[in-house]
Formats: structure tokens, C-alpha cells, sequence
């Protein structure tokens, strides 16, 4: 309406946030190297304390809030370069997702607002760049300290009354109640606000009931991984993941305090000592929103960055059985706890696990005694085990002495047989089937060591199997990975022989052609074959 003056009001506070994966080596970057990032000028790591990698800087369309705001905050009437069309992300989601996860992105940049990678989509595969030297963190910001910030606001017309409902709830809202609902609901206050919480250093995300569940929980079988991945870039609820009428949140809460009681390492699977705890660990809340469902059966519980309670970003692994979840899968036969090994080789941090058996104490008991002889042993003369190609994954990689590579084990149970693999594979996404160089099996009855290979009868059917070549690296290509898919229905010829098998999530497979050439196989389900 033409002529009518608006009153607009900050109520609450928010900023631009500059994340980078995990891997990154840089922690800080100014506001006009930033600028220098975007418009081309700066377009390789090295140039700020990194890698010698180019820089992939994503952006927002041009349309989208984030996008206005970089605009606004950051580039101060300089444009951006245009970037190729894979650059531009459609969601925030996305975005973060691709800092992450995508195949390149220990060498990406992109920007989000504080509150949605804090409260709607975080996971521990990727932190916050410090601005000018300041940390972006609900004090700073708070505080004005942080360079980015920018505010929430309440809009009326300027000849709204003073006694009229909405200036009474404009003023509410900025009053101390109406800051310290803010504060609980996620945001950050327009000023600093004492004694709203029992520890102003909590944010409010780690706050809420940590033994009753909520919400009403899944109620339907199964169909996919994907149905519990985030929709329109929003996680769903917790409780969502799980079954109507079971604690979840009991049930997580002690996972993870068996962990903390039981594991002395360090890294991503870290040592829970004094030493690597800000506080004692009272549980998370039920609407916790930093999870992810990586694999049917499998629930992460991330603690991002500046995280109250660890002193380094972490991630605990959740089992989900099929009694529990709708995307679980297994019965609750065993539980593995990791513990950290020892130095493999220079550039190599070898992980371990211990496995429990609830219902067979003396069985599990004899399969760890057999794991410590058999890591204690790795690398050895393994069968599977090619130095080459550990040599190019390191180099590829990027491993150094101060930063080593985490070699760490998965464990898999196809009928009575429990399989411990260790893969080659990166922690921000798979940038190729991950390989796998050793393996072990026991029969969980018994607690014997197995060759997987021996259960399987001599007309194996290899129906609903992906082949493809494992992957090795290039030494003449910046030691890029090559691997090649065979094609869809391939069946290896007559003669071929099944040399290694080993429990994921599903089954898996070495088998080596006629001619020589070795094939790495999985199959789609998890259950095949004669058990």
C-alpha cells in the first residue's frame, strides 16, 4: 500500500557461516580473502594455509535467502564470479551435504546461517570457519564480536499503537521472557541474556528430556534407507526412526554411555578421558537433531564442532534391530565396542573392536581373544592385503605423520557367520567402492574362526550381484582412484573361483576370472545363500 511506513525491529539474532569439510586443515579465513575466494581471486588452498587443491566455492541461486545474505554481508556491492551450474546448490541441505559428502569436498567452501547447520541440518563431516579470527558461536555472535551477524525481525506499520497487540508482543519479545524463549527455541537473543540456562555455554539443542521419547515413531515395515533421509532439506523427528511404544532415546542415551565407559581412544572414536570431556555426559534430548540413518541398521549420533560436552566434534555408532525400528535390520545377536590400536605404519592408525555376545559370554570371549592375535598380526602376508595399493590410497589421501590415515574396522553377520572387515574408504563420502584388505569370520556358536568361503556350495548363484574391478591408484594421475563397474547382469565365466567372502550389510565377494583378473562383488540383499 502506497504511502504506509514500516517499523522494522530485530528481534532475534542469526549469521553467515562459512563451513568446510572435516579434512580441511584451514580453521580461519578473513572477510577479504573470503571476498577474494568469490570473485576468483584466491582459487587454490595453498594460498590459505591448505592444501595445493583448487578451491570449489559454492553458492545459493540467486533467489534464495542464504544467497541475498552472502550478498549483502559478505561482497558489500562486489559480484560474485559466475560459477559453473554443479557449483549451485538448490538447498541449504544440499549445500552441506555436498561439503560434506561429495566426492571433492575436503576441497570445497559454501556458506549456511548459524541456526539451520546448529538446529535443523548438522552432522560431523564438516565445521565452521573462524571470520577474521573469531569463531562463529552463540556467545560471539551474541555478543556482536562475530562479523556476520544479521537478525530475525518483526515488521509493523509505524502508526501502530502503543496499547495495540501486536507492539505489546513485539515488546514482550524483546523483553527478558520473550529472549529467554528465544534462546530455548534455538536462537540467538538480540543481547546477551544471564541465567537463562543452567549453563549458559550449553546451546539449548542439548537441553530437553533425555529419558522419556516423544513423538509417535515409525509404524510401517521397512522400505528403504532413503525414507528416513531429510525431506525439503528439514531432518525428520528422532522418534521417527523408531517404533511406536519403545524408549529410543533410553536406548541411545545408554549405547553411548556404555561406550564412554568402555573405550580409551582417540580421533573420531575418541578417548573419553577427562583429557577429551568438557563436562560430564548427561545424555542427549529426544528431539535431538544431529543424526543420520548411514545404512539399513545403522543410527550416527553426531556432536558437531564446539559441541558442550567433547572437547573434539565426535560421532557414536547406534545399532538398529528389526524389533525396534523400521530400519533396522538383524536381531539383537551381538554389540561391537572400537577401541584404538596401535601406529600400523607411519602414515596408518590401525583401529580395532571387541564384540559382546549377551546369550554366549564364553564365545564372545574367545572371538576377541582371536581378533587382538589377528590385529596384532595386520598388515602380515594377509591374502587380500596389497601394499601398493595402501601406499596409493595414503598418497591420494593425503595421510601424513601428524595426521594419519583411520583404518577401521566394520563388523557384518550373514546367518552364524560374524565377519571383521577393514576398508579402505574416506570419512566424507565414498569417492569409490571402498576396498576391502582384511577380513577374519567366526561361527558367533562357537566362536571358531571361519573361511566364509567354505559355506558356500559349488553352484553359488551370483543372482542380484554387482561386480566391479577394485579400485587401485594412479601414481602417474596425482594417484587418482580407477576402478571400473562391470556391466549390469554381468556373471563371471566358467571357472571362476571365489577366493575371499566376507558379511557387510550384505554379503561380499573376491572372485578371481580364468584369466587372472580379480573382481570385487556385493550383492543388493542381505541375506543369500545356504546359512
Amino acid at each position: 500500500m502506497r504511502g504506509v511506513e514500516l517499523e522494522i525491529i530485530p528481534v532475534t539474532k542469526d549469521a553467515l557461516v562459512f563451513l568446510v569439510n572435516v579434512e580441511n586443515p584451514v580453521n580461519n579465513i578473513s572477510l577479504s580473502q573470503l571476498r577474494d575466494v568469490y570473485t576468483g581471486g584466491i582459487t587454490g588452498w595453498r594460498d590459505l594455509g591448505g592444501a595445493n587443491k583448487d578451491i570449489i566455492p559454492y553458492q545459493r541461486p540467486a533467489d534464495s535467502g542464504s544467497q541475498t545474505l552472502f550478498l549483502k554481508l559478505l561482497m558489500d556491492g562486489l559480484a560474485p564470479m559466475d560459477p559453473p551450474s554443479q557449483w549451485v546448490m538448490e538447498s541449504m541441505g544440499a549445500l552441506v551435504e555436498s561439503v560434506s559428502n561429495y566426492d571433492n569436498s575436503r576441497y570445497s567452501i559454501g556458506y549456511s546461517m548459524f541456526y539451520y547447520v546448529n538446529n535443523m541440518y548438522g552432522n560431523d563431516r564438516f565445521r565452521l570457519l573462524s571470520v577474521d579470527g573469531v569463531n562463529p558461536t552463540r556467545e560471539t555472535i551474541a555478543q556482536g564480536d562475530y562479523p556476520l551477524e544479521d537478525c530475525y525481525y518483526a515488521v509493523m506499520r509505524s502508526d501502530t499503537p502503543e496499547d495495540s497487540p501486536a507492539r505489546k508482543l513485539v515488546d514482550w519479545l524483546l523483553g527478558d521472557e520473550g529472549q529467554r524463549l528465544a534462546i530455548r527455541a534455538g536462537y540467538i537473543p538480540i543481547r546477551p541474556i544471564e541465567g537463562v540456562l543452567p549453563d549458559d555455554a550449553i546451546d539449548p539443542i542439548y537441553l530437553g528430556d533425555t529419558e522419556n521419547s516423544s513423538g509417535t515413531g515409525g509404524t510401517v515395515l521397512k522400505t528403504g534407507v532413503e525414507d528416513a533421509q531429510p525431506s525439503l532439506s528439514v531432518r525428520r523427528p528422532l522418534s521417527d526412526m523408531f517404533f511406536d511404544g519403545f524408549n529410543y532415546i533410553s536406548y541411545i542415551n545408554n549405547e553411548i554411555m556404555a561406550i564412554l565407559d568402555s573405550v580409551d581412544i582417540y580421533g573420531y572414536m575418541i578417548s573419553f578421558g577427562e583429557e577429551y570431556q568438557k563436562r560430564p555426559f548427561p545424555g542427549i534430548p529426544n528431539d535431538y537433531p544431529h543424526y543420520e540413518i548411514y545404512y539399513t541398521g545403522g543410527l550416527v549420533i553426531n556432536f558437531p564442532d564446539n559441541n558442550p560436552f567433547f572437547k573434539d566434534m565426535t560421532r557414536f555408532s547406534i545399532r538398529l534391530t528389526e524389533d525396534i525400528s523400521p530400519y533396522g535390520a538383524g536381531s539383537n545377536v551381538y554389540s561391537v565396542t572400537y577401541d584404538y590400536g596401535r601406529r600400523m605404519t607411519p602414515l596408518v592408525d590401525l583401529y580395532t573392536l571387541s564384540v559382546d555376545i549377551p546369550d554366549r559370554p564364553d564365545v564372545a570371549g574367545r572371538i576377541n581373544r582371536q581378533l587382538q592375535m589377528w590385529t596384532d598380526s595386520l598388515p602380515g602376508s594377509w591374502a587380500s592385503f596389497d601394499s601398493d595399493t595402501l601406499d596409493g590410497f595414503i598418497a591420494w589421501f593425503g595421510a601424513s605423520e601428524e595426521w594419519p590415515y583411520r583404518l577401521q574396522p566394520t563388523a557384518g553377520l550373514w546367518g552364524n557367520y560374524l565377519s571383521v572387515n577393514y576398508y579402505l574408504s574416506t570419512y566424507d563420502g565414498p569417492a569409490f567402492p571402498p576396498r576391502m584388505i582384511f577380513t577374519i569370520s567366526f561361527d558367533i556358536r562357537t566362536g571358531d574362526a571361519v573361511e566364509l568361503t567354505d559355506m558356500l556350495s559349488d553352484d553359488f548363484d551370483y543372482s542380484g550381484a554387482s561386480f566391479f574391478v577394485p579400485v587401485t591408484f594412479d601414481p602417474s594421475n596425482d594417484w587418482a582412484p580407477r576402478y571400473e563397474y562391470m556391466p549390469e547382469g554381468y556373471t563371471p565365466p566358467r571357472g571362476s573361483v571365489i577366493t575371499a567372502a566376507w558379511a557387510g550389510y550384505t554379503m561380499n565377494l573376491y572372485v578371481t576370472e580364468p584369466g587372472g583378473r580379480v573382481l570385487q562383488a556385493s550383492f543388493s540383499e542381505p541375506w543369500i545363500g545356504d546359512q
